[in-house]
């Protein structure tokens, strides 16, 4: 799991927004599968190694991506930065 996603879910859980995340389904580091969309929740893929899976829901640019960026799209508050928004439907391009 990368780092900045752990570091990202740390600062969510002291800061008492932790419960944004049951809506989603996370994907960081290597993988060599496509996410499978989960019904009713959001996927988010992180960093750099999910690049090529960025089509299949948001996406978190950076290796290690940005902290702001993760929490940004974690609780739907896009601000400047890596972050890269893309209204993927979780369907195959």
């Amino acid at each position: 799991m990368c780092n900045g996603v752990l570091s990202t879910l740390r600062d969510l859980e002291i800061e008492g927004r932790l419960a944004k995340v049951a809506k989603l389904t996370i994907v960081a580091g290597k993988t060599n599968q496509a996410p499978r969309p989960a019904q009713g929740k959001r996927t988010l893929l992180v960093g750099a190694c999910t690049a090529r899976f960025k089509d299949y829901g948001d996406f978190v640019n950076g290796c290690p991506p940005n902290n702001v960026d993760i929490s940004s799209a974690i609780t739907g508050k896009h601000g400047q930065g890596l972050f890269v928004h893309s209204p993927g439907d979780g369907k195959q391009p």
